[in-house]
């Protein structure tokens, strides 16, 4: 990587394999979804459109709450697509 380049870390919550699964079902049973590669894994993003820096302070503190933060439930809602992007999402509720 060239030094003046950006590293633009974000943080990932993996769904359930079953629920992933039902998600990968519903894009390709789409037409204009299922000519699109998928770019990743269906997956639960935690930041901001900015991403995560690089520093490895940041890096140690998230792995630090992630380690100490108990299960939690996400409720998730129905599918929509990013303005400008083909980019299938499912928005997320969670109480706490």
């Amino acid at each position: 990587m060239a030094q003046d380049e950006d590293v633009n870390i974000g943080l990932v919550i993996p769904t359930p394999c079953d629920y992933a699964e039902r998600i990968e079902r519903f894009r390709a049973e789409k037409a204009e979804w299922a000519i699109w590669p998928m770019r990743s894994d269906p997956h639960i993003s935690i930041t901001g459109s900015e991403g995560l820096g690089d520093s490895t302070d940041l890096m140690a503190a998230v792995a630090e709450i992630a380690r100490r933060t108990e299960r939690f439930s996400i409720r998730l809602s129905g599918p929509a697509i990013f303005e400008g992007e083909p980019i299938l999402y499912l928005g997320a509720d969670s109480p706490g």
